[in-house]
């Protein structure tokens, strides 16, 4: 399973990498106002732990979708998955530093895994795409977390009933999900879709606070006061509680204070 600390990493090393081309090509004022920081030398030489992804507008959605993808939450009905932030990110990245050299990037970076794991989760988790979806020994390895040489042996073994599209093997939906549930390594999609639609149309702040403490994996994250129904206005709570919950900080910020404000003319 890709680890959400190496996943993180590299994406910082990718931010670094296009601040140390932009502070070539736009100067040392463009590549600090990028990265947030001066760095100490060349920006593909300093350390990735200084990169602070939540200053980054595609921040978040980067990290929510690290976590759709390892089956840790499900998907916003709302959309804000957004995969084009992933694929942007990654055509975006050099792969050499300002001066023309080879970067330290992988031939098969985990940023790409993870978009790849993405979009095959998105197509197991849509009830929409179940009669056409298809599924490729890459995206079956990445779901299983096996090696493709694994599914391969499954398909030639007969576990996987599979044909060809367009030249390459593939493996239809009903196949694909009752395969994928017999691996010890896949981890299914989580269905906290009503909790989603809650928190959405609450339309008073007592409803979102009850909808929040409904959540998967709330207990324990949501401040006391909260659960009996009040918020102090503190939006540093409200930070901590999105991650915790896996929701976008800036969506449940603009709706709590948007509910809190009603509330108090």
């Amino acid at each position: 399973m890709i680890r959400r600390e190496d996943y993180v990493r590299e994406l910082q090393q990718g931010i670094l990498l296009i601040a140390d081309h932009l502070a070539r090509l736009k100067g040392e004022d463009a590549a600090v106002a990028f990265a947030g920081f001066p760095a100490e030398g060349d920006y593909a030489d300093d350390q990735p732990e200084k990169v602070d992804l939540t200053q980054f507008g595609n921040g978040m959605p980067l990290l929510l979708m690290y976590d759709f993808a390892m089956g840790l939450c499900a998907l916003e009905p709302s959309g804000d998955f957004e995969e084009s932030a992933l694929a942007s990110f990654i055509d975006l990245v050099p792969r050499t530093n300002a001066y023309g050299e080879p970067a330290a990037w992988p031939e098969d970076p985990l940023t790409t895994q993870v978009l790849d794991m993405f979009r095959a989760r998105q197509k197991l988790s849509d009830p929409n795409q179940r009669s056409t979806a298809v599924f490729s020994v890459r995206e079956l390895a990445l779901l299983a977390d096996m090696r493709e040489g694994a599914v391969r042996n499954a398909l030639s073994a007969k576990e996987l009933a599979s044909h060809r599209e367009d030249g390459k093997v593939v493996v239809n939906w009903a196949e694909a999900a009752t395969w994928l549930l017999k691996k010890r390594g896949f981890r299914p999609t989580p269905d906290t879709t009503s909790h989603y639609i809650e928190f959405e149309t609450a339309s008073s702040l007592t409803q979102l606070l009850a909808a929040l403490a409904a959540f998967p994996g709330a207990e324990g994250n949501v401040p006391t006061e909260w659960l009996s129904g009040r918020w102090s206005g503190n939006l540093s709570e409200v930070q901590a509680v999105a991650h915790a919950l896996r929701i976008d900080p800036e969506k449940l910020a603009i709706h709590m204070s948007r509910l809190w404000v009603r509330e108090q003319q």
